[in-house]
């Protein structure tokens, strides 16, 4: 047994980016760059009598890489970059469908969208690399949760948002040869935080 809302969600992005590539020297290059967005996110019923949600943000994001060479065969890598993900249609929308006489899957209309900033050191050398990755997400948003009504009847399996995450990632790359190759991925998850529903 399912129940519908009819609802409609329009979102306008307007973003400008820019970006530099600079050689310092032959063994140094660094590439530098932002984009600012601007969005808009309205979710109305059909009728219109109903705003669910309405957000705007203008939010800048820059990101910059240093490479340097060391020698003929390898290389050291840092970079800092700024991302941005957004919840769904389905994420947000307050659909209910009935899994049992006690529970619902719904979504849920106060997620924001999920902000990262992820720092990144890396060394290659020859066809060999390693690099750690270390994030942080603002507003992380997790799928599936169970939360109770305030009355404690009903259960609700819906998506809630994490006040943060953070990841810290070790990837190895060890190719042994043309043929075979041996990828070695590590990751550590520190998190989650305060839970917001």
């Amino acid at each position: 047994t399912g129940t519908y809302n009819n609802i409609v969600m329009n979102e306008a992005i307007e973003a400008l980016y820019a970006s530099v590539n600079i050689d310092i020297n032959p063994s140094l290059n660094i590439i530098a760059g932002a984009r600012y967005e601007y969005s808009h996110t309205e979710m109305d019923s059909a009728q219109k009598a109903i705003t669910i949600i309405e957000r705007k943000l203008g939010k800048l994001f820059p990101n910059i890489s240093i490479s340097q060479k060391l020698g003929d065969n390898a290389s050291l890598q840092l970079s800092y970059s700024k991302r941005i993900s957004r919840p769904t249609y389905n994420d947000l929308a307050s659909f209910m469908t009935y899994n049992d006489p006690v529970s619902v899957i719904t979504g849920n209309p106060l997620l924001k969208p999920t902000i990262t900033n992820i720092i990144k050191l890396g060394y290659n050398y020859k066809g060999y690399s390693i690099s750690i990755l270390a994030s942080r997400d603002d507003y992380h948003s997790v799928r599936y949760q169970l939360t109770t009504s305030p009355a404690g009847g009903l259960i609700y399996v819906s998506p809630v948002e994490l006040q943060y995450q953070n990841n810290l990632s070790l990837k190895v790359t060890l190719p042994f040869n043309e043929d075979i190759g041996l990828n070695m991925n590590n990751n550590v998850t520190r998190g989650p935080g305060k839970v917001h529903v």
